[in-house]
């Protein structure tokens, strides 16, 4: 009898030491992941370093920011659209898209995407 109650303490205590170890590997895998993301938000990463390459971003009248974002991820301008989504929360900018066309270069930061979309006058108007 003394020897079922000393194996079932084992077991027990080996189902503890599984559990904990379980939450430390999420928390663990959770952590590193909010880490990256913030790094990707408040970063200035580019994609290519200079001079870059030029592409033809459209903003479509009524588009989101997210629309927008996965456009230039498709594009190859920013590495996640969600993270750009995310920057223009941040940056208070993801109402104040101006629809037009904008030229864009693979060695702009994101922030530097924004301001140019964002801006009141797109370069088509201005030639």
């Amino acid at each position: 009898m003394n020897v079922k109650k000393v194996s079932i303490g084992i077991v027990g205590w080996i189902i503890k030491i599984v559990f904990i170890i379980l939450i430390v590997m999420i928390v663990y895998k959770f952590s590193t992941q909010a880490y990256e993301l913030g790094f990707q938000v408040f970063s200035d990463e580019t994609m290519s370093e200079e001079p870059g390459q030029d592409y033809l971003v459209t903003v479509e009248n009524g588009a989101s920011a997210l629309d927008v974002g996965k456009e230039l991820a498709n594009q190859g301008l920013i590495k996640n659209e969600y993270v750009f989504y995310i920057q223009t929360l941040f940056y208070q900018k993801n109402n104040a898209l101006v629809p037009g066309e904008y030229t864009v270069n693979t060695s702009m930061t994101a922030e530097e995407i924004l301001t140019q979309i964002t801006a009141e006058t797109s370069e088509d108007e201005e030639e």
